[in-house]
């Protein structure tokens, strides 16, 4: 509590409170601790923060440098910043601390951090426009603002590590116990820790290590009930308050860190009038499309089976997108995987290039949405190089199967992408397109309308346009033909294996090249590889 105080080349190691505490005030006694210097000190497992600027009073708490300083291990934070202005760090080195490795949030404090260091292992976070984050390599939450450059992007980047963390400490075990004070929040960490919160109604110290079974490892009994009280030294009093719930500060995720092993990749944050949104608010999911039990009744076998699944999730509901391109059980390496390659955007000009591992488009359910497109292309994988049948399709008009389709029901939810019929018939099926923007905001409260559109009777079937988008109430259907319609089959043409062989010319005029060169282009015009007569 000094004006330019300088510590240097010190080692603070487990103190009940801080490793170094700098604290000022503006009332009486009036306090400056402006212009200190820390440089090349370690503060290791001290009960409390390794370095704390301000908690205590920052008014007079300005123009900080701290340098080369290792904070690592510590039972709350490493670096705490609470100054009031102009701090600066550099070359800072934490890691394992119980509760952040820097912590600078709260009112504006004008801070840069240059070059620093924080491990995976706890989270950091910078939350003020004015700070300064640049170079080095620090794990930054989701609710982190800052500017300038770091390993994660500019600024609060949408990629980042997997990180649960809560601002409720972690209870941390020391051999002389770690004071307390009133209203303190803190949960056990054995493991994951039990699940509660506790907190301090009385002041005190805790108990250290001495004296306990070593089954709780210096820990006491925490009870896992709401209202539980626990005493320990000097009249500490513990009481559970709530549960512990941790927040998800993830925005990238690769694997599965929870209960689904099924799931790739989450993507849990998005950027709101250039603000970072909490992650629970939107998720975007990769995940393999679980396979169904075909012995159970209730659970038909699903075609999807395997498949690599997107879909957008909000309020804690899942909506399906579309699927990405596997093989039945997921992704094999080295292979090539072909039973659905998406091309480009379903509104501009997406193709798919689809495998039909069995019989035809029209006797088997190809395509995982149940339509095509102009352009699409259908590839016959029987694997028997002798056949002389088709190897392939082409479609040429949006088109999908009523018998794959849904029956169309009232006040009904349906995801993007699903296909519905009529009734009764009508040569048509409809591809739900889009919600529109009337109605609730959550697209999982968008519903068909109390009865179905009437333009899809057959007396209104004049009003039929392949293409052409039918309201019904906050949807958007896309119409498009029925493949089980015999007519319609003509919007899937067969590609050609071969064409017939051509015997090379002996013309000795131009009148017989002519003769041969046209007979040539009848055999290709015939295999459907050159348009016109």
């Amino acid at each position: 509590m000094a004006t330019g105080a300088c510590i240097e080349r010190m080692s603070v190691v487990s103190f009940r409170r801080n490793g170094i505490e700098i604290s000022s005030s503006e009332v009486a006694p009036v306090v400056n601790a402006s212009g200190v210097q820390i440089r090349d000190c370690r503060l290791t497992s001290n009960g409390q923060n390794g370095l704390d600027i301000g908690s205590l009073g920052n008014d007079n708490a300005s123009n900080i440098l701290v340098t080369n300083v290792d904070a690592s291990s510590n039972g709350r934070d490493g670096i705490c910043n609470n100054s009031y202005l102009g701090a600066t760090f550099v070359s800072c080195h934490t890691a394992a601390n119980r509760r952040r490795n820097y912590s600078c949030e709260g009112a504006p404090r004008p801070s840069v951090y240059v070059g620093c260091y924080g491990e995976a292992d706890a989270p950091s976070v910078f939350n003020s426009r004015d700070i300064a984050v640049i170079g080095g390599d620090i794990d930054t939450t989701s609710d982190s603002k800052f500017w300038g450059f770091n390993p994660i992007g500019k600024g609060p980047s949408a990629l980042r590590v997997v990180n649960d963390y809560s601002k409720v400490h972690k209870y941390w075990i020391a051999e002389t116990g770690v004071d307390i004070e009133e209203g303190e929040e803190q949960t056990p960490q054995r493991g994951t820790g039990n699940g509660y919160v506790y907190r301090a109604i009385r002041a005190g110290h805790t108990r250290g290590v001495n004296g306990l079974p070593p089954e709780n490892k210096g820990m006491p009994d925490f009870k896992p009930e709401v209202g539980a009280e626990l005493e320990e030294l000097d009249g500490l009093l513990w009481k559970c308050v709530r549960k512990n719930e941790p927040q998800v500060t993830t925005s990238n995720t690769l694997g599965s860190y929870g209960e689904n092993s099924r799931i790739i990749h989450d993507f849990q944050s998005m950027t709101v009038d250039g603000e970072l949104q909490p992650a629970g608010d939107s998720l975007f999911r990769t995940e393999v499309h679980p396979a169904s039990d075909p012995d159970n009744p209730l659970e038909p076998r699903n075609p999807l089976k395997g498949r690599i699944e997107t879909s957008l999730i909000s309020n804690g509901q899942q909506f399906h997108t579309y699927y990405q391109t596997a093989y039945e059980n997921g992704p094999v390496p080295g292979k090539l995987m072909l039973p659905e390659a998406w091309i480009g955007n379903i509104n501009y000009g997406e193709r798919r290039i689809c495998v039909v591992t069995g019989g035809t488009p029209f006797d088997t359910p190809v395509g995982s949405c149940n339509f095509y497109r102009p352009g699409d292309l259908l590839l016959n994988a029987k694997g028997d190089s002798t056949r002389r049948d088709e190897i392939g399709w082409t479609v040429t008009a949006a088109c999908g199967s009523r018998s794959l389709a849904l029956d169309w029901a009232s006040l009904k939810h349906y995801n993007i992408g699903q296909t519905v019929r009529p009734t009764p018939p009508n040569g048509f099926v409809y591809r739900l397109k889009e919600y529109n923007g009337s109605g609730p905001l959550n697209p999982g409260d968008k519903k068909s309308g109390p009865e179905q559109p009437r333009s899809w009777n057959l007396d209104q079937a004049q009003a039929q346009r392949v293409g052409g988008v039918t309201h019904d109430n906050h949807l958007e259907w896309e119409t498009l033909y029925d493949l089980d319609v015999p007519a319609n089959r003509k919007c899937i043409e067969p590609i050609p294996q071969r064409v017939a062989n051509q015997t090379n010319s002996t013309a000795t005029d131009i009148d017989q090249l002519k003769k041969d060169f046209n007979a040539l282009l009848a055999k290709l015009r015939a295999a459907h590889l050159l348009e016109g007569e």
